[in-house]
C-alpha cells in the first residue's frame, strides 16, 4: 500500500496515516479515506494525534523557509544548495523539492494539423518555440526549526557571500 504524505509550503508534513487515514486501493478503504475532511483532521490534531509535525502546526511553530532556488534551478544554484546543506548540518530540518513539467514534450505531444496540407500532422512543440523551450521546475526549499532560524540564516548569508559569482 502506498503511503500518503502531505507536505506543505511551511515545511511541516502531516502524515494522515499517523492519524489513521489509509487508502490501500480497495473500494471499502477508498470510501473510508474519502470521509476524511478538514474537521476530522483538525480534531485529531487538536487531540495531539499528529505527532511532532501536528504539534508544530497546531502551535504555529512550523518549520521556516531559510533558502530556496528559482523555479527552474541553474547548476550554480543546485551547487549552492549542496554547500548550504553541508554548512547547516543539523540545523536543516527539511528539504522539499518542487518539480513539475508544465508541458511534457514526450508522448503524447499535442498533434497539430497543417492547414495547407491536412495530411501533415506534427507535434505542437515542432511549431512553437515557446512550448519547445518550456523547462521543468526543479525548485528546492530548505527549512529550519523556528528556534534555529537566526543561526541558519546567518549560515545561509555566509555561504552566499563566499559563493562564486555566476
Amino acid at each position: 500500500a502506498e503511503r500518503l504524505v502531505v507536505p506543505n509550503r511551511r515545511g511541516a508534513r502531516t502524515k494522515p496515516e499517523l492519524l489513521g487515514a489509509t487508502n490501500t486501493g480497495d473500494p471499502e478503504s477508498l470510501k473510508k479515506f474519502l470521509l476524511w475532511d478538514d474537521w476530522k483532521v483538525l480534531g485529531l490534531l487538536a487531540e495531539g494525534k499528529g505527532g511532532e509535525h501536528g504539534r508544530r502546526l497546531a502551535s504555529r511553530s512550523h518549520y521556516r523557509r531559510i533558502f530556496y532556488t528559482s523555479e527552474v534551478s541553474t547548476q550554480e544554484e543546485l551547487k549552492l544548495v549542496v554547500k548550504v546543506k553541508r554548512r547547516l548540518g543539523n540545523l536543516l530540518a527539511a528539504e522539499e523539492p518542487a518539480s513539475k513539467s508544465w508541458y511534457k514534450t514526450g508522448r503524447p505531444d499535442i498533434p497539430v494539423v497543417d492547414t495547407t496540407d491536412p495530411r501533415s500532422v506534427q507535434p505542437l512543440s515542432h511549431h512553437s518555440t515557446v512550448v519547445k523551450n518550456l523547462g521543468a521546475n526543479n525548485q528546492v526549499f530548505l527549512y529550519a526549526k523556528p528556534e534555529d532560524v537566526d543561526n541558519a540564516m546567518n549560515i545561509v548569508r555566509e555561504v552566499r557571500k563566499h559563493a562564486s559569482p555566476s
